[in-house]
């Protein structure tokens, strides 16, 4: 953050603060060997941005998915969220009692990304649940991956728009008698005509198809990790702390 004179339509200001960014963009390179006969261009670029500006909010316009999700401190992974609601209506989130939440109480869950434009869709390639914040953990149930999902889940959208839903049956880790529920969902950005090849492999018996799209339910490059949790999860019921 600077701070300086305001220019431009602030300058009836004396003292304006902005954000400063500064970044490259250097080409790449793909020739193989220790020489090369490719020209490299490096391009160095610095943006100010008042502050006045950034309350505004205005949603970011992307040319390519690339550019919209490889910042994970940036434009994608900032503006994606894991909420948890308590009926289908989705617009309430859910509320814990002090007495906890039976066990198969249905639980509903939803991965949006604000502020994108409609160039993109939300697809969930993974979501399952561990008993510790790390997905990486051996110890995990799966809710579903890719075309493949429990049986007590129900995938209510997924690939369709800005959000993705679905609902689990409430449980706890057989292995704990007071269990910690994380939940987190392997998530990516696509254009809706490819989340639709994607998905459609699930509906199609086509070796073809399926071969084309034989990432879906995979963790990508492009993909980010969104969690949730934990949910504590007792023979009275769970809670949220």
């Amino acid at each position: 953050v600077d701070e300086g004179p305001g220019t431009g339509p602030f300058a009836q200001f004396s003292n304006v603060q902005s954000v400063l960014i500064t970044g490259y963009i250097d080409s790449s390179d793909t020739s193989e060997g220790i020489i090369t006969y490719s020209t490299d261009l490096f391009y160095r670029f610095n943006c100010r941005y008042p502050l006045e500006y950034l309350l505004e909010n205005v949603p970011l316009i992307t040319s390519s998915i690339s550019a919209a999700i490889n910042g994970n401190n940036g434009s994608f992974i900032s503006t994606l969220s894991l909420k948890i609601y308590n009926d289908s209506t989705y617009t309430s989130q859910l509320v814990v009692p002090d007495t906890g939440i039976q066990l198969r109480t249905k639980i509903y869950v939803e991965v949006g990304a604000r502020n994108l434009t409609g160039n993109f869709n939300v697809l969930l390639d993974h979501c399952f649940a561990t008993p510790s914040p790390f997905g990486t953990t051996t110890v995990k149930h799966t809710f579903f991956i890719g075309c493949t999902k429990d049986a007590r889940t129900t995938i209510l959208a997924n690939g369709v728009g800005q959000s993705s839903r679905f609902l689990f049956d409430a449980f706890r880790f057989r292995e704990q008698l007071n269990s910690t529920v994380y939940l987190h969902c392997v998530t990516r950005l696509c254009e809706p005509s490819t989340c639709q090849q994607l998905l459609s492999t699930c509906n199609s018996g086509n070796g073809r198809k399926r071969r084309a799209a034989e990432a879906f339910g995979t963790e990508t490059q492009n993909s980010v990790t969104v969690s949730s949790g934990p949910l504590q999860v007792t023979d009275r019921g769970t809670s949220f702390r």
